[in-house]
C-alpha cells in the first residue's frame, strides 16, 4: 500500500517551490492535497493501482449493502416459507442481529444504523475489506440514500 506520510502536502493558496521535491514521485507538484484527494494519479502507476483497488472496495460494498437492502424491502411481506434463498439468508442475519441487539427493530427498509449494525454483527467481508471504516460508513449510508431515491 503507498505510504503517504513521507510526501509533502502543498496547501491550496501555496505554490510549489522549484527546489520542492514532487508530492508523489513521477508526478509534478501541480497535485493538491487539501482534503486528501490526488489528482493526477494516471501518471503514478502506484497511486492508480491504490485508487483502483479501494474503488473496486468501495463498489463491491456498495453492492452488497443494495443487495441487502432489495432482498429485505422485497421480501418484507412475504411468508417465510415463499422467500427466495437469498431473501432467507438475508433474514437470518437480520435474526442475528436481533439476538446481539435485541432492541433493535428493522423496517420494511432498513435504516443506516441498522445496516451498519447489521454489517458488523455478520462481519460482513466487504465491509471490513480494507476501506477506512469512515469511508465504508459512508459508502452504507450512501447506498441507502440512494435506494430511498
Amino acid at each position: 500500500m503507498l505510504d503517504l506520510k513521507k510526501y509533502k502536502v502543498i496547501e491550496p493558496e501555496q505554490k510549489p517551490k522549484k527546489e520542492d521535491k514532487p508530492i508523489v514521485p513521477g508526478v509534478q507538484n501541480r497535485l493538491l492535497l487539501s482534503d486528501a484527494t490526488f489528482v493526477g494519479a494516471k501518471k503514478n502507476p502506484t497511486l492508480f493501482a491504490w485508487c483502483e483497488a479501494m474503488s473496486m472496495l468501495a463498489k463491491n460494498l456498495y453492492n452488497a449493502s443494495l443487495f441487502r437492502i432489495r432482498q429485505i424491502f422485497f421480501g418484507w411481506d412475504k411468508a417465510p416459507e415463499k422467500r427466495s434463498e437469498h431473501e432467507k439468508t438475508v433474514f437470518a442475519e437480520i435474526d442475528k442481529l436481533h439476538v446481539e441487539f435485541p432492541d433493535m427493530k428493522v423496517k420494511k427498509v432498513i435504516s443506516y444504523k441498522h445496516l451498519e449494525k447489521l454489517m458488523r454483527v455478520t462481519k460482513n467481508p466487504d465491509f471490513f475489506a480494507g476501506l477506512p471504516m469512515q469511508t465504508a460508513q459512508a459508502v452504507v449510508k450512501d447506498a441507502i440514500s440512494d435506494f430511498k431515491n
